[in-house]
């Protein structure tokens, strides 16, 4: 587990937040007392987590019906 200090958290959000989203926790030490752990809401993605595809079903984003959407339309429109 890396320590980091309040200097690193006000000036290196960029670099926290990569260490986070590879899904490592963070101490947070200020004058060599640790205050706070900062960890990843997720340890690490799944490889259907990383499919959008997968993301948008699973959600209920990707029409799961028998009809297509530009089925729909046509049929709408005709």
């Amino acid at each position: 587990m890396r320590t980091i200090n309040t200097r690193d958290l006000a000036h290196g959000t960029k670099k926290i937040r990569k260490i986070l989203s590879g899904g490592e926790t963070l101490q947070w030490a200020s004058r060599g007392e640790v205050i706070a752990l900062i960890h990843p809401v997720r340890k690490s993605a799944t490889l259907s987590d990383r499919d959008w595809l997968a993301r948008a079903t699973k959600v209920g984003a990707v029409n799961q019906g028998t009809t297509s959407v530009s089925q729909a339309i046509a049929d709408d429109r005709g």
